[in-house]
């Protein structure tokens, strides 16, 4: 079975060359079989094209091959070229199809099964004149005899291969740009933008055969403009198949963006110059288009796209499973078809009109799958719209002191402890999270410590299916007790329950405030803290009562404390009697490559040194303002490093967290 539909597989994709039984002549549009008495008929072997043929732009030309008719073959499987031809047996007119001149338009991509007039025999000659145009200057199809039942499931073969996918291609595209489209207002994620505008190139690349074979369309669109729209599309089609390959549709270095924009559009304008005449552009440069970019171009974007998947992928980026099989099934026609023996300049064709097609059969499932949940949300599926308030950036820190660089050392006392101790020691075990997964766009670090290592709040993090960074929490109590312990595990089990798609951050809080308002008023504590999600290039989180988180840019490389707007009172402690009387609100910055934020317990300022000064908003951050080019780790152990400079001691002696997120 296998070995069958391998063998059925290979039949598609190698069907013959026709080059070499055609010769040619030049015609005109009024020339009819008595005219080719008289002209010498050139062979056309070695030909890919009939491109080099036509001058200045356009012209007619006649088709000629002599075929052998044997007995019971009654039949012949015909196309044509791209636009307008006819074609004549032994003089006898068979058929014709699409248009010349001034109303030219495609011919229909349905090949034709034509029965032999009676009494066919022994060597006939097959005439065809054809009009041909820059852009529509492709060999003629098979042209093959023999019994009907036998052309006619070669016809539906062919017909498959050059409408079928076509047609599948639109339909995949149109689903695909509208799933990335839906996919992309609803995650912010740049990868379903990136499949969606794959979806429409590819869309507007394989509609022109599509439109051909609508009953009474083609008379009455000028077929300039999908002529020069499908060759514009297809550089921007493979550019983007490239980054959806590579970069699984996230963010590529800047200078490679720029790099494939220029290319995908200079191929574009190469590609459509011919058919609009070579506007802006002397006679004298003319024949610089007669060389076809697209085969070089393939090669590029396939190596890039492999390169880079291979790059990511060692560097430990998730989720590369989906990436990996759109470039596979890319790949997979075009390598079959040369370990089929059929000619390398075949290769990159099929790799457009059967690999590209393929490639989006698979990315459909790659944005579906975005949708499961693995662990607290499905990846990118974030709150629908809610109020954003603009950050006033209310002071600029001073400037500060450069530090020593210093090691984390963060561990757990061991001590003898009675059945509660222990109890708190499992429940401070549950709090935090093991460890941080690497995220293409987002470098996360944290870490806690203090003189007895206590715990008087949590942080954890939120991430995808496909190990994708999507959010975070970070909240303190500011004491460590059991009744603290308890509230803090129950917040965070609650914060993990409630994160689920549609979901916006304020209802999340006042959610988890019903659930654990009453161990709030056990513990006698409220907590403070900050919520957020990591949605695209943005940062939106929702602060209650924390001292401002400090942001740094990397382009001013100015220290920052974010605080609500002016006017704006911050939102209350999750556990107070002032939920419920006003609206929460969140908070949405933007976030460059090298932008930092850092969240961090109250405690941290009211840290001392050995001569009896608080530490501050300004000496904290220090390190942060030092941290340029740095990794979130680096900086994390950066600010220990200062604190401990700070406190005169290897041991602080306050409880701390610590939380460093960075846009790479």
């Amino acid at each position: 079975m296998h070995r069958r539909a391998t063998a059925i597989f290979l039949f598609i994709l190698t069907s013959p060359l026709w080059a070499s039984p055609w010769t040619f002549a030049p015609a005109t549009a009024s020339a009819n079989p008595d005219n080719t008495v008289v002209l010498n008929f050139q062979s056309l072997e070695g030909y890919s094209d009939l491109e080099g043929l036509i001058i200045d732009n356009e012209g007619w030309f006649w088709l000629k091959m002599r075929i052998p008719v044997d007995s019971g073959d009654d039949s012949l499987l015909l196309d044509g070229t791209s636009l307008g031809w006819t074609v004549w047996l032994n003089e006898e007119k068979l058929v014709e199809s699409g248009s010349g001149p001034p109303w030219w338009y495609p011919s229909s991509p349905i090949p034709y099964l034509i029965s032999f007039p009676a009494e066919t025999s022994g060597t006939v000659i097959v005439l065809m004149k054809a009009y041909l145009r820059r852009g529509y200057a492709a060999l003629p199809g098979p042209m093959e005899i023999g019994s009907r039942d036998r052309l006619w499931r070669r016809q539906v073969i062919i017909t498959i291969e050059q409408l079928g996918l076509p047609a599948l291609s639109v339909l995949l595209g149109i689903i695909l740009f509208i799933g990335g489209l839906a996919g992309y207002f609803n995650r912010k994620q740049p990868s379903d933008g990136v499949l969606a505008l794959f979806g429409f190139f590819i869309t507007i690349t394989f509609l022109e055969p599509v439109l051909v074979s609508i009953p009474g369309l083609p008379p009455l669109v000028p077929w300039i403009i999908p002529a020069v729209a499908v060759r514009a599309a297809l550089p921007l089609a493979l550019s983007f198949w490239r980054k959806s390959v590579s970069s699984a549709g996230g963010r590529d270095h800047t200078l490679i963006t720029v790099i494939d924009l220029l290319l995908a559009i200079g191929l574009s304008l190469w590609l459509i110059y011919p058919l609009i005449g070579y506007p802006f552009i002397p006679e004298r440069f003319y024949y610089f288009f007669n060389f076809d970019p697209l085969p070089w171009y393939i090669l590029i974007c396939f190596g890039t796209a492999f390169a880079l998947w291979l790059y990511h992928t060692i560097a430990g980026h998730p989720g590369r499973i989906g990436s990996l099989l759109i470039f596979i099934a890319a790949a997979a026609p075009p390598v079959s078809l040369y370990f089929s023996g059929s000619p390398i300049i075949q290769m990159h064709s099929v790799f457009i009109s059967m690999g590209l097609p393929a490639s989006l059969l698979v990315a459909l499932p790659v944005i579906m799958s975005r949708g499961r949940k693995i662990n607290v949300i499905p990846e990118g599926q974030l709150e629908g719209p809610e109020r954003i308030d603009n950050l006033e950036e209310l002071e600029e820190l001073e400037e500060l002191d450069e530090t020593v660089q210093h090691s984390v050392s963060i561990h757990d006392d061991k001590k003898p402890v009675g059945n509660e101790e222990l109890l708190a020691r499992s429940i401070r075990s549950s709090l935090f999270p093991e460890s941080i997964p690497w995220d293409p766009e987002w470098d996360l670090a944290s870490a806690r410590q203090g003189a007895s290592h206590p715990a008087t709040g949590f942080h954890d993090i939120y991430f995808s299916e496909g190990r994708r960074l999507i959010g975070f929490s970070f909240m303190d109590t500011g004491a460590d007790n059991l009744e603290s312990l308890v509230f803090s595990h129950l917040v965070r089990s609650e914060l993990t329950r409630c994160f689920e798609p549609g979901i916006t951050l304020p209802r999340i809080v006042r959610t988890v405030h019903r659930k654990a308002v009453s161990a709030a008023g056990a513990a006698e504590k409220t907590m403070i803290g900050v919520i957020g999600r990591l949605r695209g290039d943005k940062l939106v989180f929702l602060p209650l009562s924390l001292p401002p988180l400090l942001l740094k840019r990397q382009s001013t490389e100015i220290v920052i404390s974010l605080l609500p707007a002016e006017g704006r009172a911050s939102n209350p402690p999750l556990g107070s009697r002032q939920f419920g009387t006003q609206g929460l609100r969140t908070l949405n910055i933007s976030m460059s490559c090298g932008d930092t934020v850092v969240a961090y317990t109250p405690s941290i300022l009211n840290l001392k040194s050995p001569g009896g000064g608080s530490l501050g908003l300004g000496r904290f951050a220090t390190a942060l303002k030092a941290s340029t080019g740095k990794k979130a780790d680096e900086i994390v152990a950066e600010i220990i490093g200062e604190l401990k400079d700070f406190s005169g001691s290897d041991v602080i002696p306050v409880p701390l967290q610590i939380l460093v997120i960075k846009r790479r």
